[in-house]
């Protein structure tokens, strides 16, 4: 998955559930958990485990 697709979904700036952005990009939820924790630790976006 290209991280660029991810973000596209998410740049609204709304809080976005993980099953709902891996069902928009195809994707299994596990593969989304990646991607948001890589590109939060990048502080690219905020990803909350809580939530």
């Amino acid at each position: 998955m290209n991280e660029r697709f991810f973000l596209y979904v998410v740049e609204d700036g709304e809080w976005h559930r993980l099953e709902d952005v891996a069902e928009e990009l195809g994707i299994s939820i596990g593969r989304v958990r990646d991607a948001a924790e890589y590109l939060a630790r990048g502080k690219l976006v905020h990803y909350d485990r809580e939530r």
